[in-house]
């Protein structure tokens, strides 16, 4: 079964949320087709990182520290099969469409588990109920700022952190942590 709860540091928030089956979209050369996935709508409340935020967990690639998840991020559990699309718009006039997605075998092949899509300037912490081995990050169209991702080796972005970027409009980085259960995708907004 589906099970999506947020859960903050402060507490626990309801998710307003519908389920539908997911339908082929035509893309080029991009992320694996979601077809037969279950659609999980997603209405809210969405976060977005702080300048500050973004500034720290930027630093912590370069630097190699540890990235504390902010108190106010959510933490969102989605089971392996589901399309997670939180259904925000607000970038269509720069690049479209973007999604994140994580994928069961190495080089985005394999089962394609959980895909996330249209997510604003961010997705909170989305942790996921089977291991990927690799992800992907993808924009309809080349622009700037971009969707980005990172991913983490434990359930709710803790354990080992990789970064997952996009080279123009879609890119495909395997796990070089033995896989990863949770992830966050943000744009800088």
């Amino acid at each position: 079964s589906l099970l999506i709860v947020w859960a903050c540091l402060a507490g626990v928030r309801a998710a307003s949320i519908s389920a539908r089956s997911a339908e082929p979209e035509a893309q080029a050369a991009g992320p694996p087709p979601a077809t037969g996935m279950k659609v999980v709508e997603f209405n809210g409340p969405y976060y977005q990182m702080t300048a500050a935020e973004i500034t720290a967990l930027e630093s912590s690639w370069t630097t190699g520290a540890a990235w504390t998840m902010p108190a106010g991020m959510p933490v969102v559990n989605v089971d392996a099969g589901t399309v997670l699309d939180f259904a925000n718009k607000t970038h269509a006039k720069r690049s479209g469409q973007h999604l994140i997605g994580a994928c069961a075998g190495s080089n985005c092949g394999g089962t394609l588990l959980v895909q996330v899509k249209d997510f604003g300037c961010g997705t909170g912490c989305i942790s996921m109920s089977s291991t990927a081995l690799s992800g992907f990050v993808f924009q309809e169209t080349h622009g700037n700022p971009y969707p980005t991702m990172d991913v983490w080796s434990g359930l709710a972005c803790t354990g080992t952190r990789q970064h997952f970027g996009v080279d123009d409009t879609y890119s495909c980085t395997n796990s070089n942590t033995n896989g990863f259960k949770s992830f966050i995708g943000w744009y800088n907004c």
